[in-house]
Protein backbone atom coordinates (compact mmCIF):
# COMPACT_ATOMS: atom_id res chain seq x y z
CA UNK A 1 0.00 0.00 0.00
CA UNK A 2 1.37 3.63 -0.90
CA UNK A 3 0.99 6.26 1.46
CA UNK A 4 0.53 9.51 -0.89
CA UNK A 5 3.00 12.38 0.02
CA UNK A 6 2.28 15.64 -0.38
CA UNK A 7 3.27 19.58 1.50
CA UNK A 8 0.86 22.28 2.08
CA UNK A 9 2.50 25.64 2.88
CA UNK A 10 1.41 28.86 4.25
CA UNK A 11 2.78 31.98 6.08
CA UNK A 12 1.29 31.83 9.41
CA UNK A 13 -0.77 35.15 10.72
CA UNK A 14 0.45 37.20 13.31
CA UNK A 15 4.12 36.18 13.43
CA UNK A 16 6.88 36.15 11.51
CA UNK A 17 6.91 32.48 10.56
CA UNK A 18 6.21 29.56 7.86
CA UNK A 19 4.20 26.72 7.79
CA UNK A 20 5.31 23.47 6.04
CA UNK A 21 2.21 20.71 6.20
CA UNK A 22 3.97 17.32 5.26
CA UNK A 23 1.03 14.71 4.63
CA UNK A 24 2.01 10.63 4.15
CA UNK A 25 5.54 9.35 4.58
CA UNK A 26 8.93 10.89 4.01
CA UNK A 27 11.50 8.41 1.84
CA UNK A 28 14.55 9.19 0.08
CA UNK A 29 13.12 11.29 -2.96
CA UNK A 30 10.37 12.80 -1.18
CA UNK A 31 12.89 14.32 1.59
CA UNK A 32 15.01 15.68 -1.24
CA UNK A 33 11.48 17.34 -2.26
CA UNK A 34 11.15 18.83 1.31
CA UNK A 35 14.21 19.94 1.16
CA UNK A 36 13.89 21.79 -2.00
CA UNK A 37 10.44 23.12 -0.49
CA UNK A 38 11.86 24.07 2.28
CA UNK A 39 14.67 26.02 0.69
CA UNK A 40 12.43 28.17 -1.17
CA UNK A 41 10.69 29.55 1.80
CA UNK A 42 14.14 30.14 2.74
CA UNK A 43 14.78 32.21 -0.07
CA UNK A 44 12.01 34.38 0.36
CA UNK A 45 13.49 34.95 3.90
CA UNK A 46 11.75 33.67 6.01
CA UNK A 47 14.12 32.37 9.00
CA UNK A 48 11.62 30.06 11.20
CA UNK A 49 9.51 26.99 9.99
CA UNK A 50 7.10 25.16 11.49
CA UNK A 51 6.69 21.90 10.18
CA UNK A 52 3.67 20.24 11.18
CA UNK A 53 4.03 16.34 11.13
CA UNK A 54 0.65 15.73 12.59
CA UNK A 55 -0.22 13.66 9.45
CA UNK A 56 2.70 12.11 8.61
CA UNK A 57 3.17 8.16 9.08
CA UNK A 58 6.98 7.77 7.96
CA UNK A 59 9.91 9.37 7.86
CA UNK A 60 13.84 7.87 7.50
CA UNK A 61 16.89 9.13 8.60
CA UNK A 62 16.91 11.24 4.68
CA UNK A 63 13.76 12.93 5.94
CA UNK A 64 14.94 13.77 9.36
CA UNK A 65 18.53 14.67 8.41
CA UNK A 66 16.54 17.39 6.21
CA UNK A 67 14.90 18.85 9.18
CA UNK A 68 18.83 18.88 11.09
CA UNK A 69 20.00 20.58 7.43
CA UNK A 70 17.61 23.15 7.57
CA UNK A 71 18.07 23.96 10.80
CA UNK A 72 21.69 24.17 10.42
CA UNK A 73 21.05 26.18 7.68
CA UNK A 74 18.95 28.52 10.08
CA UNK A 75 21.63 28.60 12.37
CA UNK A 76 23.87 31.37 10.26
CA UNK A 77 20.86 33.73 11.16
CA UNK A 78 18.29 33.75 14.40
CA UNK A 79 16.48 30.96 12.94
CA UNK A 80 14.74 28.02 13.76
CA UNK A 81 12.78 24.96 13.09
CA UNK A 82 10.07 23.88 14.85
CA UNK A 83 8.17 20.64 14.94
CA UNK A 84 4.70 19.85 15.91
CA UNK A 85 1.85 16.88 15.93
CA UNK A 86 4.84 14.51 15.71
CA UNK A 87 3.86 11.10 16.97
CA UNK A 88 4.09 7.29 17.36
CA UNK A 89 6.95 6.23 14.68
CA UNK A 90 7.59 9.53 13.59
CA UNK A 91 8.21 11.26 17.12
CA UNK A 92 9.97 8.11 18.28
CA UNK A 93 12.68 8.56 15.36
CA UNK A 94 13.00 11.66 16.20
CA UNK A 95 13.53 10.96 19.66
CA UNK A 96 15.70 7.90 18.96
CA UNK A 97 18.25 10.09 17.28
CA UNK A 98 18.33 12.81 19.60
CA UNK A 99 16.76 15.71 17.16
CA UNK A 100 14.65 16.78 19.83
CA UNK A 101 17.53 18.22 21.67
CA UNK A 102 18.44 20.33 18.18
CA UNK A 103 14.48 21.11 17.11
CA UNK A 104 11.92 22.28 19.53
CA UNK A 105 8.56 19.80 19.03
CA UNK A 106 5.40 20.84 20.37
CA UNK A 107 2.21 18.59 20.27
CA UNK A 108 -0.10 21.28 18.50
CA UNK A 109 0.84 24.51 16.28
CA UNK A 110 -1.03 26.72 19.61
CA UNK A 111 2.22 26.18 21.33
CA UNK A 112 4.34 26.65 18.52
CA UNK A 113 2.78 29.83 17.95
CA UNK A 114 3.33 30.92 21.58
CA UNK A 115 6.77 30.07 21.43
CA UNK A 116 7.69 32.01 18.42
CA UNK A 117 6.99 35.22 20.49
CA UNK A 118 9.68 34.21 22.96
CA UNK A 119 13.27 34.12 22.53
CA UNK A 120 13.40 30.33 23.95
CA UNK A 121 16.54 28.58 23.25
CA UNK A 122 16.26 26.33 20.41
CA UNK A 123 18.51 23.73 22.72
CA UNK A 124 15.76 23.64 24.91
CA UNK A 125 13.32 20.55 24.85
CA UNK A 126 9.57 20.34 24.88
CA UNK A 127 7.37 17.99 26.08
CA UNK A 128 4.80 16.80 23.79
Amino acid sequence: MTVEFFVKQKPLEGVDAYLIEVHGAIDMSRAMELEEIARGVIHTGKERLVFDLSNLVYINTKGLGVLLTIQKTLDAGNGRVIVVGASGRVKSSIEITGLNRIIQLYSHLEGALESLDTKMPRSKEHEI
